[in-house]
C-alpha cells in the first residue's frame, strides 16, 4: 500500500535557550507491507505508475430493448457515424458499451438492470417483447414525483424506461391519475404506485410507493378494468361489478349506502376508503357496469343495457338533470339510449351512442362541449365534421379538453 507522510526535522532552538524549534519538513511516500513500512525509492515508484497507467477504466455496459426497426445504413440521421451505430429488430436486447456500438435514444427503452449475471442471460435469451398485446410490458416516462413513474425512486424520465418490478408480469390494461398509476395484468391481479393520499392505491394505508405494490382484493374478486381519478381509483370486475377506494367527496365513486328512491343520511355518508369496497349506492350496485370515467367531482358508468348513470357533483350541471340538483344519490341520464362509451372532463360529461353520435353536457367554458353554447344541464349532440363522416371509436377526457378517435364513415354515400 502507498502512503504519503510528513517527517519532521527538529533542530536546537537558538543559543541560550533549551527548546527545539522547527525548522523544516519533509515530506515522503512509504510502502506499508504486511511485515514492513519503508520510504518508497524511485524504482517503486517507475512500478507504480506502470501499474496505474496499465488499468484502463472500461465504460459501464447498458442493455436496451429495441422498440421500432432500424437500419443505420439506411435510416440514420448522421451518415459519417453510420457504421459505428447498431441495426436491430422491434424487442432485440442491445449491448451498448465498449466496443459494442451506438444506438439512437428515440428507438429503444433501456433495460434498468445492474446485476451482471441478469445482464448475461438477458443478452443470451436475445429479445424481449415490447408490443403490449403481446407479453405486456410496461414503460413509463415524464414526471417522477411521488414515485408515480414505478421505478424505485422519485427522478424524471425522458424515454420510456419499463417498469422492471414487473417484468415477470403480463400487463393488460393500465391507467393514470394525477400521481399514481393502476395496472392489470392477465391473471387478473392489480398492482398501485404513486401517491396514496386519501388511499387512492387502495393498499390499506395513505402511503406513497415508488415502486409498484400488489393490490390485495376481496377472494370473489377478479379485476377486469382500473380507471384512476385525481384522488381515487375504480375497479370493474369480470362479474361487471365496481370497486372503489380514495376520496368519495359528493359521494363520486358511489360508495354511500343508498337505497333505490331515497336520500342518504349524515350518518351513511362516506368521505374516503383506503382499500377497494364494492359500490352500496343503488342502482349502481344491483347494476351491471361495463365502463367508467372519473372526473375530478363526479363519474359516469354505463351498463350492459346502454344506460348512463352519472353520480357526484353537479355544480355545473354535468350530472344531465334539467336543474342543479344537489344529491348524493346516482342519476339516470334522460334521453339516452344505446350508449357506448361515457368520458368526464373536469366539470362536464361525453357519452357516444351505438351510431357514433356524441352528446356532453355539463361546464361550457372554452368549449369543453364542442359547441358555441355555455353551460347546458342536459345533454345535446355535438355535430361532427359533415363533409367527412365519421363514426367514434374511442374517446378521452382530461381537464376541459377533449380527444375523439373516429375513423371514416364507410356507405354508399361516402366517396372511397
Amino acid at each position: 500500500m502507498r502512503c504519503g507522510c510528513v517527517v519532521e526535522r527538529l533542530d536546537s532552538g537558538s543559543e541560550g535557550t533549551d527548546a527545539p524549534s522547527m525548522e523544516a519538513s519533509l515530506e515522503l511516500d512509504v510502502l506499508i507491507y504486511p511485515d514492513e513500512v519503508r520510504v518508497a525509492t524511485p524504482d517503486d515508484f517507475r512500478e507504480w505508475e506502470l501499474e496505474t497507467a496499465s488499468q484502463v477504466s472500461l465504460p459501464t455496459v447498458r442493455l436496451f430493448v429495441a422498440l421500432y426497426p432500424y437500419n443505420p445504413a439506411a435510416m440514420s440521421p448522421n451518415p459519417e457515424t453510420a457504421a459505428e451505430e447498431l441495426p436491430f429488430v422491434p424487442g432485440q436486447i442491445i449491448k451498448s458499451g465498449g466496443l459494442s456500438g451506438y444506438v439512437p435514444s428515440n428507438m429503444v427503452a433501456e433495460v434498468p438492470v445492474d446485476d451482471e449475471y441478469l445482464k448475461d442471460l438477458l443478452l443470451q435469451q436475445g429479445f424481449l417483447p415490447v408490443d403490449p398485446s403481446d407479453r405486456g410490458i410496461i414503460m413509463t416516462f415524464g414526471s417522477g414525483s411521488n414515485g408515480c413513474l414505478g421505478h424505485g425512486n422519485f427522478n424524471d424520465v425522458t424515454q420510456p424506461k419499463i417498469v422492471e418490478a414487473l417484468l415477470g408480469y403480463e400487463l393488460v390494461q393500465v391507467s393514470c391519475g394525477a400521481s399514481h398509476v393502476l395496472a392489470v395484468t392477465n391473471e387478473r391481479e392489480v398492482f398501485a404506485w404513486g401517491r396514496g393520499d386519501n388511499g387512492r392505491l387502495g393498499l390499506g394505508t395513505q402511503d406513497s410507493h415508488n415502486c409498484p405494490q400488489q393490490v390485495s382484493l376481496p377472494m370473489e374478486v377478479e379485476a377486469q378494468k382500473v380507471e384512476c381519478g385525481v384522488d381515487c381509483s375504480m375497479i370493474i370486475s369480470t362479474r361487471l361489478s365496481i370497486l372503489a377506494c380514495g376520496s368519495n367527496r359528493f359521494n363520486k365513486l358511489g360508495l354511500d349506502q343508498i337505497a333505490a328512491g331515497e336520500e342518504v343520511g349524515p350518518a351513511s355518508q362516506v368521505e374516503e376508503v383506503h382499500s377497494f369496497a364494492p359500490v352500496r349506492s343503488a342502482p349502481l350496485n344491483n347494476e351491471r357496469i361495463v365502463q367508467v370515467d372519473v372526473g375530478t367531482a363526479h363519474s359516469v358508468a354505463v351498463t350492459d343495457r346502454g344506460q348512463c348513470f352519472t353520480f357526484g357533483s353537479n355544480q355545473h350541471g354535468q350530472i344531465g338533470c334539467s336543474s342543479r340538483r344537489s344529491s348524493r344519490a346516482p342519476y339516470l341520464v334522460t334521453g339516452l339510449q344505446g350508449i357506448t362509451v361515457a368520458a368526464c372532463g373536469d366539470a362536464f360529461t361525453l357519452a357516444v351512442g351505438s351510431e357514433g353520435e356524441v352528446y356532453t353536457w355539463g361546464k361550457g367554458a372554452r368549449g369543453r362541449l364542442g359547441r358555441k353554447e355555455e353551460d347546458s344541464g342536459i345533454p345535446r349532440p355535438v355535430q361532427l365534421e359533415e363533409t367527412h363522416p365519421f363514426t367514434v371509436t374511442s374517446v378521452a377526457c382530461c381537464h376541459g379538453n377533449t380527444l375523439l378517435a373516429v375513423k371514416p364513415l364507410l356507405d354508399e354515400s361516402v366517396t372511397r
